[in-house]
């Protein structure tokens, strides 16, 4: 009880931009990669303001189309928007940023698994079909003693929304092994794919994070991506991946954070990472996560004003880490900031 307590009265410190003395409904879209950070900000926002704020996770795309549409009243993207409305006047806000865990199951094998950047782009181009391929025991042999992974079938899971977790994975990919993910990254699976086809019988889609996370833990030999707050809750086993510097890491809040320390900033609070990042810490397989809000001023854009400030500063501080989320510092925090300042700002 104390502790939340806490939680509203840090709020209500935090909302230092005036607020409407009625409530409002405010309706958001977007990412689920961030789903499981906004519900839990918005629900402490709302006890503190008496605003309240919905949140429907549809994937990156569809709630950038809802945004630029004037559907919903701000949108979340784990990726800058491809389908611009020129008359819509908006700012990127990062809010939060982290790791996206490559989940498996694997009935009986007791080991962990960890995975080189090539094997683990073969695999995501379904050119390594099992989980005994000399490659993935290779990775796996320490010390000489070779695992002993079943011969069983790779089921690859990915999004069949227009997801920008599927954005990030493919950035990724083509970063770390151009040769093989030889395509434009998309928020597309099947136009990121580096082949005409998807394999028939070993490649399935779905909808959402939630469902990707479900279906991953219900199918021996699956993988697939996920922000790893959902392959937690899923009680799912994650991969530790190479990074820049040969070490294999595990999707940690810490992790990101080392690897995500290493931008360029594209402007309009775009952050581009380096996914080649050498930090021997950092896990390369993460993102930011952005808010997408209206610069033209009005009670609502003012509201989602309080709201993203407490999320990205207030609301990180406190919730982030506890759901495997990194909070932002330095300078993308700086940035963050910057672009709160815009949201409701012209007249």
């Amino acid at each position: 009880m104390k502790t939340s307590r806490f939680i509203v009265a840090a709020i209500a410190a935090s909302l230092l931009i005036a607020q409407p003395a009625h409530a409002d409904q405010i309706t958001g879209s977007g990412s689920s990669f961030i789903a499981n950070f906004i519900n839990e900000c918005r629900v402490q926002y709302g006890k503190a303001s008496g605003h309240n704020i919905e949140y429907t996770p549809l994937g990156s795309g569809a709630g950038i189309n809802m945004f630029m549409q004037g559907t919903v009243d701000f949108a979340a993207s784990d990726v800058a928007a491809s389908q611009i409305n020129k008359a819509k006047d908006f700012v990127y806000v990062p809010l939060v940023a982290g790791p996206i865990a490559i989940a498996y199951r694997i009935d009986g094998y007791k080991g962990k698994i960890q995975l080189k950047k090539e094997t683990l782009a073969k695999i995501f181009a379904g050119d390594i079909t099992k989980w005994n391929d000399p490659q993935i025991v290779k990775d796996n042999t320490i010390k000489k003693v070779k695992p002993k992974l079943p011969n069983l079938q790779i089921m690859v899971f990915y999004r069949a929304d227009s997801s920008g977790t599927t954005q990030v994975v493919a950035e990724y990919l083509s970063a770390i092994a151009p040769s093989i993910w030889t395509k434009a990254p998309n928020k597309s699976f099947t136009q990121a794919f580096p082949k005409t086809q998807l394999p028939i019988g070993t490649f399935s889609s779905v909808a959402g994070t939630n469902l990707m996370a479900s279906q991953v833990a219900r199918t021996n030999g699956a993988i697939g991506y996920m922000e790893s707050s959902y392959a937690t809750n899923q009680n799912l086993a994650k991969a530790s991946i190479e990074n820049g510097a040969g070490v294999f890491m595990q999707p940690t809040s810490e992790a990101a954070s080392a690897f995500l320390s290493d931008f360029e900033p594209e402007g309009n609070g775009i952050i581009v990472p380096n996914y080649n990042n050498k930090d021997k810490k950092a896990y390369n397989i993460s993102s930011f996560s952005y808010g997408l809000a209206p610069t033209q001023a009005s009670d609502k854009a003012n509201i989602i004003k309080g709201f993203f400030k407490y999320t990205a500063t207030s609301c990180a501080s406190l919730s982030a880490k506890k759901l495997e989320y990194s909070p932002l510092t330095g300078s993308a925090l700086a940035i963050a900031k910057a672009q709160i300042a815009l949201i409701g700002s012209k007249p």
